[in-house]
């Protein structure tokens, strides 16, 4: 079935007629007809659960950064250094 121009009023059931050799047969078909913006909705929910997962997950790491940040400045690392490998080496008054 081909429908050229439908209104929200043109939703209902709808019934298919055949006719040929073999005999006559009818079918009723649910036609509903959706907004043009029907689409969109899921689109938007999935967007919008993106933007909280993110905002979530930028939040969770400002908050650890800080904390890492206040360790740090509570527990310095006494007489060691870091080297540019990341590794921490004793002080020449600790060997």
């Amino acid at each position: 079935m081909l429908f050229a121009e439908v209104h929200k009023s043109d939703t209902g059931i709808y019934f298919c007629n055949v006719t040929g050799i073999g005999g006559t047969d009818s079918a009723p078909a649910y036609i509903k007809v959706k907004s043009r913006l029907a689409a969109l909705w899921p689109f938007i929910g999935i967007l919008a659960e993106l933007i909280i997962l993110l905002l979530t997950i930028i939040i969770y790491e400002r908050h650890k950064a800080a904390k890492d940040k206040k360790a740090a400045e509570d527990f310095p690392l006494l007489g060691s250094q870091v080297n540019a490998g990341g590794d921490a080496k004793a002080s020449p008054s600790h060997r």
